[in-house]
């Protein structure tokens, strides 16, 4: 079995590969380069794959109360016409009419890659999934983590769970390593998790019409 967990850095995106049990990690600076891996059995990736016209999706309300106190980490998707407008403040105006929420320009920032995968993922054909990386470790270990990823002991624990589940990511690519960030490398190892579990048909999601893996 083969899969793959992928998490955007900052200058491109961080993928964790599975093959039978053997765990590996690459740096893409687009995500059309995965292609040249070959084929994998599921591909994980924590990014909005499905985007609202008009309101708040299912899934993001459903996750952010899996999460509870956690709930921060899971920020609900903008509307596709505030994504696709040309400032953060134009991409604000029209969430709020639309939703009655304004859009952050954190929400705002990941557009580029957003629109990057949707992309890809419509040119190639390729299937892939939306992952949580908190809800993943959420599943993991049966509990939301509560310390931020940013914190040692948020990396900490991090580790700890991506250890308890057979991921070792001490010895990585070198660019790859050097690409990533911590948190970049901790949630693109617990992604290719849940996309194993995917691939096995053990993975839960929430919402119906646009869904995030865990």
């Amino acid at each position: 079995m083969r899969c793959i967990g992928l998490d955007a850095c900052p200058t491109g995106w961080i993928g964790v590969e599975i093959f039978d049990g053997a765990v590996s990690a690459h740096y893409f600076a687009n995500i059309a380069e995965l292609n040249e891996l070959g084929d994998f059995d599921a591909i994980g990736i924590d990014i909005p794959i499905g985007l609202p016209h008009s309101t708040h999706r299912d899934c993001d309300v459903e996750g952010k109360a899996l999460l509870g106190k956690r709930s921060s980490t899971l920020f609900h998707v903008p509307v596709r016409k505030a994504l696709e407008a040309s400032t953060p403040e134009e991409a604000s105006a029209i969430s709020k009419t639309l939703t009655g929420l304004g859009v952050s320009r954190q929400s705002y920032g990941l557009r580029e890659k957003i629109f990057e995968v949707e992309t890809w993922m419509e040119g190639q054909g390729v299937a892939a999934y939306e992952v949580h990386p908190e809800l993943s470790f959420r599943a993991c270990l049966g509990n939301p983590i509560p310390y931020s990823k940013k914190t040692w002991a948020g990396m900490a624990r991090r580790r700890q769970a991506l250890l308890s589940v057979g991921i070792e990511l001490d010895a990585v690519d070198d660019v790859a390593g050097a690409s990533a960030q911590i948190d970049d490398m901790l949630d693109a190892g617990i992604v290719a998790w849940s996309a194993t579990r995917i691939a096995t048909g053990t993975a839960a999601h929430v919402g119906q019409e646009f869904k995030i893996w865990f």
